[in-house]
């Protein structure tokens, strides 16, 4: 009897495993020696043994209950819905909008008068003249001369990848940009335009949002190519320590191409830290917080466009004052003043005494 209780004993002993993986050897001690605690002992075991130890590869993922994966994905299909639905409204209000736009204009056209039409189409070919006229100032530029006539000259760097839709949405801020080329009131006004890296995809998204009508330069060749004179050029981004102060005819003022839906930290600064051009940064900060709390409510949640942009620089050339030229572009910030009283209260005249 004593023997048989000993090999029962030895039979439900586990055995030592060893490993060279370094897993964790496991032994379990038995006390008992009746086959009575046999059950006990296999649960014992099966506590102290674990399939990570019996496993080179790594532990097992858990096994997840049938409920729990129809739960998830179930969540998933839940998230996804919500995301098209979502774009679905944006695309929708996009459209309605443009239907609304449409039917002002032609409201518009059916409520003016002949002499109205016609001095409508005097301005659209004074327009179209002062766009050639400007555009043929530059025409001779791929010989790289050095003396340029005085005159606001913008550079639009497209290196930046990009998806087809954030090109589509680039096409129409330079749309934005050549209505308000064509809206200038002085010929002197209309700055030259260059597109630079101007290839592929993004000229094709170009073309489809009528791009090929543009009185703007193409060049395929990138901005640093285009104007070899790095001393001419101004990359203008927000992550630039300086501020540009003023307007100079002598240099090209770039703006990259980019679509601000997420902001990409330092992307322009250092493109232009890298090739070795000075940047600047337009003074948004220093006008926006004298603004008060609309300055500081619009300014976070602003995101400069390359239209807007475009048009900070038109009317700062134009009127040579910053306050000025800001406060007509971002008209919805400035605080209002009315008898004497600005927006935090405060009378001007006590507070300058």
């Amino acid at each position: 009897m004593a023997l048989g209780a000993s090999a029962a004993a030895r039979r439900l002993t586990p055995p030592l495993l060893t490993s060279s993986l370094r897993t964790t050897v496991l032994v379990a001690v038995h006390n008992s020696t009746t086959h009575g605690d046999d059950d006990d002992v296999a649960r014992r075991r099966r506590q102290l043994y674990t399939p990570r130890c019996l496993l080179s590869s790594g532990p097992l993922s858990p096994k997840i209950p049938q409920t729990t994966r129809e739960a998830l994905i179930a969540q998933t299909k839940a998230k996804v819905a919500k995301v098209e639905a979502k774009k679905m409204l944006m695309v929708n209000a996009r459209r309605d909008k443009m239907r609304r736009h449409k039917r002002k204009r032609e409201a518009q056209e059916c409520s003016i008068t002949e002499a109205e039409r016609d001095a409508r189409r005097a301005r659209d070919a004074q327009a179209t003249a002062w766009l050639e006229e400007v555009y043929a100032l530059d025409a001779g530029l791929s010989s790289q001369r050095e003396v340029l006539s005085p005159r606001l000259r913008i550079a639009i760097d497209l290196v930046y990848d990009s998806t087809s839709s954030l090109y589509s949405s680039l096409g129409r801020q330079l749309g934005c940009a050549y209505g308000l080329m064509r809206k200038a009131s002085r010929v002197d006004l209309i700055p030259s335009v260059h597109l630079t890296c101007a290839k592929g995809e993004v000229m094709e998204a170009l073309a489809k949002n009528g791009g090929n009508a543009w009185r703007m330069h193409r060049h395929a060749a990138s901005v640093f190519d285009v104007f070899p004179n790095k001393e001419r050029l101004i990359y203008l981004t927000p992550d630039s320590p300086d501020i540009l102060e003023e307007i100079d005819p002598s240099k090209v003022y770039v703006i990259g191409g980019l679509v601000d839906r997420v902001v990409l930290k330092n992307k322009s600064y250092s493109r232009a830290a890298t090739h070795g051009v000075a940047t600047a940064r337009l003074p948004l900060k220093e006008f926006f917080s004298k603004q008060g709390t609309k300055g500081q409510k619009h300014m976070s949640n602003m995101a400069l466009a390359v239209d807007r942009v475009i048009q900070i620089l038109m009317k700062k050339y134009e009127v040579d004052d910053w306050d000025e030229a800001l406060s007509a572009v971002f008209p919805g910030a400035v605080a209002m003043v009315g008898r004497g009283v600005g927006e935090e209260g405060v009378n001007k005249n006590d507070a300058s005494n």
